[in-house]
Parts: structure tokens; sequence; C-alpha cells
């Protein structure tokens, strides 16, 4: 059977058994109005810890120094801070792994 690799931890994983990971949910295009279509292949444990990374780390909302308050983000901030987490999400698995490697 074919095999495709983990596109965050790296992990070898069976074609049928990866994830199409939407990097903006479903909901968020839904809910800010935002059109990104990215998308990755993760295993299932990736696949989900991304999701609570994105619980943890993902916020509306940003202070603005220019009106001294918080307002909305617009939808291209909120695009650009899903693709952040996502990368941070993806950089901790890759340091993660070689750790584990080097045991």
């Amino acid at each position: 059977m074919e095999q495709t690799k983990c596109n965050a931890c790296g992990h070898a994983i069976e074609a049928g058994a990866a994830v199409v990971h939407q990097i903006v949910p479903e909901e968020a295009k839904k809910l800010f109005g935002i059109s990104d279509s990215s998308t990755t292949m993760l295993c299932k444990d990736c696949s989900k810890e991304v999701i609570g990374w994105y619980q943890k780390r993902m916020s509306s909302v940003t202070y603005d120094s220019n009106i001294k308050q918080f307002r909305a983000k617009s939808p291209t901030e909120m695009a650009s801070e899903y693709h952040k987490t996502y990368q941070s999400f993806v950089n901790f698995r890759r340091k993660r792994r070689k750790r584990i490697k080097r045991i």
C-alpha cells in the first residue's frame, strides 16, 4: 500500500489514514469571511493536536495602539494568524521528533 509522510511530524502514514487538514478551519472561514483554501496532509495525531494549538493560541481580536483599544481582526489578519500558528506547530513537532531520534 502507498505511504506518505505527515507534513508536521514526518512520520510515514498509509495514504488512506492521512488526514487532509485545512489550515484555516471551515468554521473560521464562515465566521470570519476567510477565503483561504490551503490544506496539508497530517497523521491523525497531528491533526488532533493542531486543533488544540488553534484553541489555545488564536484570538479574533487585537490591540490597536492607534485607537488605544481592542478591535476585531480582519479576515486577512485571521488567515495569517492561522498560518503562523500552524507553522509554529510544525516547527514544534519537527524539533520534538529530532530530540526523540537522538535518544
